[in-house]
């Protein structure tokens, strides 16, 4: 089975080990691991996010 070209891949940080995945746009975020914030920092973390997917929405 042939694996398709995507138009776009996010990858978040995950270091050394991110997988190969055929695209035409790749772009890595360096997203922050989430598993030990608390209240305002994973509320920024969340905004950091959605703003980078808002920029990414608006630039396809």
């Amino acid at each position: 089975m042939r694996q398709q070209e995507l138009e776009q891949v996010i990858t978040m940080g995950c270091g050394d080990e991110c997988p190969w995945i055929p695209s035409k746009n790749m772009e890595d975020w360096d997203i922050p691991d989430s598993k030990d914030m608390l209240g305002d920092e994973f509320r920024n973390l969340r905004d950091l996010i959605g703003d980078k997917v808002r920029k990414l929405l608006n630039d396809i």
